[in-house]
């Protein structure tokens, strides 16, 4: 049983919304149950939490300490790094090459096989691809070398591959060592086995740690760590990054011993996601290698299908959908209950006095508790207000609140829900208008009815209130007796209200199918038996349930659907809202797991600003059938059709204009709707022929410098579509083509030949390098001493994303293109389609839509306008500001009592989603987008969950036995986020903070997370703030851990900075503006897109030149953590040799008499 402990750390074993712990001590039982042969179980979830901790979790290379305590624990696997050498030495040579020399060597050896079974005519493209990809990730001092070298190694391969001469392959040999010799870090491998993760010496003999537990037949074990943490450059280079050789071992390891299957707990693994093919992998390609012919089990929350499929297609998984956590909706608490009752009174008063002296107070609290930015709305505007106003804003805003539904703790497996789970569940459900027993209707206008004798959408707050808990309650009473017993206790015979009942009753019968279903379809994958089909959805969609099945998606050739491009109107109209009149280009995300639930909706959003229709064509794969038995479903071709400007959808007096658009979207997009890509690019091609005539009979352009390149270049992109869809569109109707003009020549400046400066002026869909996922952002701010500001995670951004995906050029790397058509763009329009997930609660938001905001900071010197298409309730579709959506959050869930008393109840698991999941997404977000977090969110953060604001015991309880690892990240991440400036706050906060952080460390040892282990700068910055009475053992603590000397001798700071004066640590802090303002000019120099990124644009990109800089690193930046740490390199002559001689013998003394003094102790 393999469950996921990534990042490493004693606070982070979990999955995605699913209580592993317990998910998977119900499974071990289940297995007893069934005959297994489990030995001796624990008797209690926290009796197997225990043991999980200090037995099955990964560590880092920053916490030597704590791995030899891992080392030492009974029955701790030890794999001997000899036996894992045997096993490593049987794979084939070019897997291995990867692993230890890198892609240099990996390339030479795909030649060399390339040459043995005589397949040299694809080489030349894959040698071009690999090429692209390498060189888009050199680091900026490495540059002009690597490239110099990159260009004679493709050209000494291509020889070889034309020659098959052995003399050719050898100057490939003589040039790969000079490779070597460069020492480009995160470019060379990770060396010969075993590495330094996870890896002990015993007696002599070297070892892999293995950690996990066994149990009889049965190991649970955590999926080892991915590596990033052992090597930081590697965070910036993972498309060549081989798994690591304790990564491997720990598979080989489970294939030989447990060879009967892998089941893999919750969403999701990392081995789906190594390098390599998209689909049908090999047996070389990393993802076949790690699973070998072990059959693949995976439980994923039935709401995951788009990244689920990527586990089928790369992992070999068969799935079992598990329920996602219980839905609820927000109810009023605290302040918001106290601006109800005031909005209520001021309803009920006619006196304009008091009328005034209410209104004044419902703005009071407005302001005192940081509402206004979940209104929507700007201070300045907010002040505009006039009293009247503010009471219809502040209802509003109720009454948005109330209608947002947020997840109420985690589900396990294997465990019945609660009363409440399923009340809560089972009202979100029915408050979607349904059809039951003939009758339409929602039970939350039935209950209206019931109570108030209105419909739901007339009543205020207060009564909303009273209509949900209503609900609940007769819900509850539905689990335990019939419709009939219940409407005769309510003296009610509305036969809608009945049906409304029985429909829940149905609900009811789904959700215990469910739990049983996971259970049964567990036991039967294991014994080889069919797992039926079933769709994907959340708990409140009916069509997902009962769980417990193998989730499946319609082919992509299928999207968008017809009613997905209908329901897209709606969608485009709520976008165009966001925007004005005047906007020329946008940049929009989409992602997989988005489009895999909406069936195409956001890509029809692209289309319908471009002013394009999907052509459908009968398809006897597609769809249903006829009861004769004839196909009824569609699929949609690639080519689009064009709508004429006057029936575009545009908003009511706005001028029909074709808007640009810029597509940012994920390696699981790219791989799962490659063909969606080409209908998106043949749309742009298609919105640039109707402007076709224009700029040919355009006299200007034509005599101009490049006049006759232009037509040429033109007629090479035409000729793509067969010139379909060739108008005269004006440049001011057609941003598209105004846009295509500018770049052309822009490109034509940078010295691109004519047909490569057509098609990248045309190519607007950008993602992660092909063959690799993940815009690599999130694991850079997790590691926050790995970057000096946000520049260098902005220009990570444009090299990691700036790979263009086109008919001609697919997954080529361009960041200058990339850059380029992100220039003057002001506004990014992003989604959130589901009812489970927020923008908060897990990092890939931050990673690809707060990482794009930041690069198009950095590129146009101000922040972009971003917008969040809302429509998890598919009913009530709206779009709001990322502050506004991110503000909003924070109210019906973070700060929320209902959803905290909902994690508390999850116990381990849920302090887990408070700490790695909130907290940490919460610094992500204020690191990519600083607009989006204010300072009253980090002040909240700490009242709610360090001073216990609620008094809900939420302090006391995260302090409480393993809860204290979750604790120790929480305050970590509140401490990183003032030590590098984010939040402002008080000396006398940070105190009680800090002191708070080292007293759980002191007494509970370190979480062996980034923030009590890894960060060591912030960790040193702390130090002045911890009571001095503590200090001695935190140092002692955290020496233990990480055998850092830092911590040697009871370290104590010698100076006490006030984070009141902008002292230097936070005067340098990461928090300060990094945007230029006058970076790239649109139709801008050369010089100044290549100065500002780091790229050599004297190359020609039609050889595929450009890159942008990967990591700018700076040694004072950045901390290594292990047994063997180096000296930081100084320059000759810096210090004489008398003075150096002296201090290394007074460090010899000190040191022995420190450690003679530990071994008498």
């Amino acid at each position: 049983l393999v469950y996921f402990n990534y990042p490493p750390g004693k606070q982070n074993i979990g999955s995605s919304y699913l209580d592993s712990i317990t998910s998977v001590y119900n499974l071990l039982y289940e297995l007893k149950s069934q005959g297994y042969n489990v030995g001796k179980l624990p008797t209690t979830v926290k009796e197997l939490e225990d043991m999980m901790i200090k037995s099955g979790i990964n560590v880092a290379t920053w916490a030597p300490g704590e791995l030899e305590k891992l080392s030492n624990q009974p029955n701790i696997v030890l794999l001997p790094v000899a036996e894992y050498e045997n096993w490593f030495n049987s794979l084939e040579p070019i897997s291995k090459v990867q692993v230890i020399e890198g892609p240099v060597a990996y390339i030479g050896q795909l030649a060399r096989n390339a040459i043995a079974i005589n397949y040299t005519s694809p080489m030349k493209d894959i040698i071009s691809d690999w090429y692209n990809g390498v060189k888009s990730l050199l680091p900026e001092n490495y540059t002009e070398s690597g490239v110099m070298l990159l260009d004679k190694i493709v050209a000494a391969l291509n020889k070889y591959l034309q020659s098959g001469n052995d003399s050719d392959y050898q100057e490939y040999l003589s040039l790969k060592s000079q490779w070597k010799a460069l020492n480009i870090p995160g470019l060379n491998g990770w060396g010969k086995a075993p590495g330094n993760i996870m890896t002990v010496t015993k007696n002599g003999v070297a070892y892999f740690v293995i950690p996990g537990l066994k149990f009889g037949n049965i190991f649970i074990a955590p999926e080892p760590q991915r590596g990033w943490e052992a090597k930081s450059d590697l965070l910036y280079h993972s498309s060549a990054v081989a798994p690591t050789h304790q990564y491997l071992a720990a598979y080989y390891y489970m294939q030989k011993e447990y060879s009967s299957a892998m089941v893999f707990i919750g969403r999701h693994a990392t081995h789906e996601w190594l390098p390599g093919k998209e689909v049908l992998l090999s047996t070389t390609d990393y993802g076949s290698i790690v699973v070998g012919d072990v059959p693949q089990i995976y439980f994923y929350i039935s709401d995951g299908l788009g990244e689920g499929l990527e586990a089928k297609r790369r992992g070999f998984a068969v799935m079992i959908t598990h329920l996602t956590s219980p839905l609820a909706y927000t109810s009023l608490y605290g302040n918001l209950t106290a601006i109800a009752n005031l909005i209520n009174k001021y309803e009920n008063t006619t006196d304009k006095t008091q009328k005034d002296t209410i209104a004044s107070n419902i703005k009071l609290l407005i302001e005192k508790n940081n509402y206004i930015q979940s209104m929507g709305l700007t201070q300045e505007e907010f002040e505009k207000l006039n009293l009247n106003e503010v009471v219809k804003a502040a209802d509003k805003f109720l009454f948005e609140v109330q209608n947002t539904l947020y997840p109420l703790g985690l589900h396990a497996i294997g465990q019945n829900w609660t009363v409440t789970d399923i009340s809560r569940s089972v009202v979100a459900a029915l408050s979607q208008e349904f059809t039951y027993d003939g009758i339409t209707t929602t039970i939350f206008d039935e209950v209206a009815k019931y109570l108030f004798s209105k419909k739901y959408s007339e009543l205020n707050a207060l009564e909303r209130d009273k209509v949900l808990n209503t609900s609940e309650q007769i819900v509850a009473a539905l689990i335990f007796s019939n419709s009939t017993t219940v409407a005769n206790v309510l003296g009610s015979d509305n036969p809608s209200l009945i049906a409304a009942m029985n429909y829940a009753r149905y609900y009811i019968s789904l959700i215990y199918a469910s739990i049983n279903n996971e259970l049964t379809s567990f036991i039967n994958g294991l014994n080889g038996k069919y797992i039926p089909v079933v769709s994907d959805g959340d708990v409140i969609n009916i069509n997902s349930l009962p769980t417990g099945g193998n989730f499946f998606h319609d082919q992509s050739q299928e999207l968008p659907t017809e009613e997905a491009y209908n329901y897209a109107k709606t969608l485009t109209l709520l976008t165009l809202s966001s925007l004005n009149e005047k906007t020329q280009k946008i940049a929009m995300g989409i992602w997989c797991v988005e489009t895999a639930r909406d069936n195409g909706a956001l890509i029809s959003v692209v289309l319908y600003l471009l002013g394009m229709q999907p052509v459908y064509t009968s398809s006897p794969s597609a769809g249903g059938k006829t009861e004769d038995g004839d196909s009824v479903g569609t699929k949609t071709k690639i080519m689009p059709k064009f709508v004429g400007l006057k029936d575009l959808v545009r908003p009511e007096g706005w001028a029909k204009k074709r808007i640009d658009i810029v597509v940012i979207t994920s390696g699981n997009f790219r791989d799962l709707y490659s063909t969606q890509v080409s209908l998106l690019d043949n749309a742009f091609r298609v919105a640039l022929a109707r402007s076709y005539l224009t700029i040919i009979n355009n006299k200007t352009l034509m005599e101009s410098k490049y006049g006759k390149d232009m037509k040429e270049a033109l007629d090479k992109v035409m000729e793509g579509i067969g010139y379909y869809g060739v108008g005269s569109e004006s440049f001011d109707e057609n941003y598209v083509a105004r846009h295509w003009v500018n770049d052309f020549i822009y490109y034509k400046d940078l010295g691109y030949n004519n047909t490569y400066a057509g098609e990248v002026a045309i190519t607007r869909v950008f993602a992660p390098p092909n063959g690799d996922y993940g815009a690599g952002i999130a694991k850079s701010v997790s590691l926050s001493w790995t970057w000096n500001n946000t520049n260098d995670l902005a220009k990570f951004y444009l090299g990691r994303m700036g790979n263009m995906y086109s008919k001609n050029y697919w997954g080529e790397t361009n960041p200058v293109v990339f850059a380029r058509v992100l220039n003057n763009t002001d506004d990014i329009i992003v989604s959130r389609n589901t009812n489970v997930y927020g923008v908060a609660d897990n990092d890939d938001f931050f990673d690809y839509w707060g990482g794009l905001s930041m690069a198009v900071s950095y590129i146009n010197g101000k922040t972009p306008n971003m917008n969040v298409l809302m429509y998890g309730n598919k009913d009530k579709p709206y779009i709001s500001s990322i502050e506004t959506v991110l503000s909003k959050e924070t109210a019906t869930r973070y700060f929320n009592p209902n959803w905290i008393l909902g994690m508390m109840n999850e116990g381990y698991s849920g302090a887990r989603y408070i700490s790695n999941k909130f907290l940490n997404n919460l610094f992500g977000w204020a690191v990519t987008r600083p607009n989006a977090v204010n300072n009253w969110m980090w002040d909240e953060s700490y009242n709610v969950y360090i001073k216990d604001k609620y008094n809900l015991g939420v302090t006391d309880w995260l302090q409480s036995g393993n809860n204290n690892y979750a604790f120790i990240s929480s305050a970590g991440t509140l401490l990183t986020a003032a030590y590098n400036g984010y939040w402002q706050t008080d000396k006398g906060t940070l105190e009680n903070l800090a002191t708070m952080w080292a007293n759980s460390i002191i007494v509970n040892g370190v979480a062996c997370c980034d923030c009590s282990c890894g960060n060591i700068a912030m960790l040193k910055w702390a130090t002045q703030y911890i009571n001095p009475d503590l200090l001695a053992k935190f140092n002692d603590q955290l020496y233990q851990a990480t055998q850092n000397n830092i911590f040697a001798n009871s370290f104590v700071p010698t100076n006490s900075n006030n984070p009141d004066s902008n002292e230097e640590s936070q005067s340098s802090s990461k928090a300060t503006s990094t945007t230029q303002s006058s970076i790239i000019s649109y139709g801008g120099s050369n010089s100044q897109i290549s100065s500002s990124i780091g790229i050599d644009s004297s190359q020609n990109p039609s050889s595929s030149s450009s890159e942008v800089s990967a990591s700018e690193q700076e040694s004072g930046k950045s901390y290594e953590v292990s047994k063997d740490t180096s000296s930081s390199s100084s320059t000759k002559g810096d210090m004489p040799i008398s003075l150096i001689i002296c201090i290394v013998v007074m460090v010899l003394i000190f040191g022995y008499g420190y450690y003679k003094r530990k071994n008498e102790e």
